[in-house]
């Protein structure tokens, strides 16, 4: 059978904060330009390895850089309290690159605080410049590690900034950490996003924009920010992992057509006491926020896993999954007005085939006159004290409602105490009333524990509503949410929502799983489609993998003759052959290591921390020895290195 592997998302948040593995390049590319900060000497003429510049500020006062050239930082490499902003811009289909030559770490830019001046703050910097490519960098601007310390002060790593049309601007496979941009006051400054497209002066429109392939880690304010300027087209931001961020993780406003997929955002909202979450959309037409995955959003303002935000049409939400976040899933809302005193609107939003487990608060939340919403196909695991809220007003515009919000297929599975759905001001269930508020309810499912006064309401606005167990194949456990396996929410034989749900005109055509839905035939309730999986355990699923698995990065080669694998969620490492077992499980015999349980015991503790610092600060007789067990775990990057990035990780992994 297929190997499979499921790499742990502990796994994946622990490797997150290191640098690509190295690429070897050519010795020598034609129009390139070459930096060395070991090497160099400014006074080369930069046109080979042999004889590379030295510093950035050499690049940033060269002439400008014409269509295919290539600006090439040497690996292993590192330039500190230094900015790169090279003038000129490339051309449709012939860009300007940025990017790493030679073996080694990635080259690092560490602005080492830098803020405002003539780089508004950020590391790699450009003005008014189309067609670049940014790949393979590693870039931090903080003066220190804590986040918390730098109040209103603006920093970022990368800013195309533009007062009028930028275009083929690409940035991919950097890894950027520690961004001080911190703002006590909750105050959402744009200048403040670790890679940001937000014109100064209100000026600037973007398009043909693609961000992809990224890790960010420990960012103080906005991980990524992209702003169209009302232009905003062939916007993608894809395959990219963000862990601890300040304020949001990933949002898109001005744009048309804007593609976010792909992308995992971990504590957004970690420091900014701000209205912010994870991901959103603001002021965009058909944007589709697609198979990415929010989880634990901190605090409590929005606080959501996704939020379609105001001044929006026809904004989708699918095949994403949701845990944890404080605020909930789902937030939909308009202000009631615009920014210039105008009518305020978010039309046409749909949410579908999507999983929330674990949300806190309220599910799904809406707030203003928000108009045609469809929610339908979702799969809703609900714990703690946790509700539906339909709609809330905002004080003194009374008026100002949802209309024609529609639940459809939805499984609403509760082990909540005190789970319900519920509407702040007046409202009425199927038909228009007080203030035209309205919600609809078709063949939603109901499981667990409700406020019964939610259900009669329901019930007596839906016929089809059905009170029964779906028969989950099984309940989420912490090793399926680790593992980004959701195909416990499958459906086992005989479960009451195969087959009962209402026919949705242009439902997607798939699944949060990839089993097709017909555009005429009954589908599933909640988001499988697929046929019943049977009791033993057996399933007639396909090869199923969720795509939510952006690569993190590394900055060494691993050691000598291992290979990284994880079985259920404790990562190991072998340096014997894999062997497939008869099931699609990995498997290995020996030299099995826990990383970070240095004493052996079976856990990762804060003892193991205590030993692997009586090493690094070389305490007489606490040396870890090489080629031992005790050596493997304490190397938890695999660099056959014990130091201040393995303490990090270490301490990392005790605190998750």
């Amino acid at each position: 059978m297929k190997k499979i592997i499921s790499i742990t998302l502990c796994a994946i948040m622990l490797l997150a904060i290191i640098a690509i593995m190295p690429v070897a390049t050519s010795a020598e590319e034609e129009n390139a330009y070459y930096i060395d900060n070991i090497n160099g000497d400014d006074s080369n003429d930069g046109k080979t390895p042999e004889t590379a510049w030295k510093n950035l500020t050499k690049v940033n006062s060269s002439p400008a850089f014409k269509p295919g050239d290539k600006i090439l930082l040497k690996r292993g490499s590192v330039w500190t309290g230094q900015y790169l902003f090279p003038k000129g811009s490339g051309a449709e289909g012939n860009p300007i690159i940025i990017d790493a030559y030679g073996e080694g770490p990635l080259p690092v830019l560490n602005g080492n605080g830098l803020s405002i001046g003539l780089s508004m703050g950020t590391v790699v910097y450009f003005n008014n410049q189309s067609y670049i490519t940014i790949r393979n960098l590693e870039i931090t601007n903080a003066p220190d590690l804590d986040m918390t310390k730098h109040n209103k002060t603006n920093r970022g790593a990368i800013y195309p900034n533009a007062s009028s049309l930028v275009k083929g601007i690409t940035i991919e496979n950097c890894y950027i950490h520690h961004i001080a941009a911190y703002d006590e006051a909750g105050i959402a400054n744009t200048y403040a996003s670790s890679v940001r497209f937000w014109g100064s002066g209100w000026t600037g429109k973007y398009a043909d924009i693609t961000i992809r392939n990224n890790t960010l880690y420990e960012i103080g304010h906005n991980g990524i920010d992209v702003n169209g300027g009302g232009v905003g087209t062939n916007i993608v931001i894809e395959n990219n992992y963000i862990d601890i961020v300040g304020g949001n993780g990933i949002t898109v406003g001005s744009t048309k057509g804007a593609i976010v997929q792909n992308n995992i955002v971990n504590k957004a909202l970690t420091y900014i006491p701000s209205w912010q979450s994870a991901f959103w959309p603001f002021g965009t037409d058909d944007s589709v926020f697609q198979y990415n995955a929010a989880m634990n959003t901190q605090r409590l303002m929005d606080s959501k896993g996704y939020d379609a935000d105001y001044q929006c049409r026809r904004s989708v939400f699918q095949y994403n999954y949701s845990y944890n976040n404080n605020g909930g899933f789902m937030h939909m809302c308009v202000e009631p007005t615009n920014w210039d005193g105008g009518f305020a609107y978010n039309d046409d939003t749909i949410v579908r085939y999507n999983i929330s487990d674990s949300d806190k608060t309220f599910v799904f939340s809406m707030l203003g006159q928000m108009k045609n919403t469809q929610i339908y196909n979702n799969t809703i695991y609900m714990t703690g004290t946790t509700e539906i809220m339909l709609a809330s007003t905002r004080s003194g515009y009374s008026t100002l409602v949802p209309t024609d919000t529609v639940f459809s297929n939805n499984i609403f599975y509760s082990d909540s105490r005190n789970a319900g759905i519920r509407a702040s001001s007046p409202n009425t269930w199927n038909t228009s009333g007080t203030n035209n508020m309205k919600f609809e309810f078709y063949n939603n499912l109901f499981y667990g524990t409700f406020v019964e006064s939610t259900l009669t309401k329901v019930k007596q606005a839906d016929t089809n509503t059905i009170e029964a167990d779906p028969k989950f194949v099984n309940l989420p456990t912490n090793e399926s949410r680790n593992t980004l396996d959701m195909s416990g929410y499958m459906l086992k034989e005989g479960s009451p929502a195969l087959g009962t749900g209402k026919v949705i005109k242009d439902s997607g055509g798939r699944d949060f799983f990839g089993y097709a839905v017909s555009a005429t035939e009954k589908p599933n309730i909640g988001a499988y489609n697929g046929p019943g999986v049977f009791a033993s355990g057996e399933t007639q699923k396909p090869d199923y993998t969720i795509p939510l698995k952006p690569t993190p990065y590394y900055s060494q080669t691993a050691a000598p003759n291992t290979t990284k694998i994880t079985t259920n969620t404790t990562e190991i490492t072998t340096s014997d052959t894999i062997e497939n077992t008869t099931s699609d499980i990995i498997e290995t015999t020996t030299f099995v290591t826990l990383k970070g349980d240095i004493n052996g015991d079976g856990k990762v503790n804060g003892m193991d921390l205590l030993l692997m610092k009586q090493h690094i600060l070389a305490v007489p007789d606490k040396e870890i020895e090489p080629d031992t067990s005790a050596f493997r775990a304490a190397d938890m990057n695999d660099d056959s290195k014990i130091n201040g990035m393995d303490l990090l990780l270490l301490k990392k992994k005790i605190l998750l």
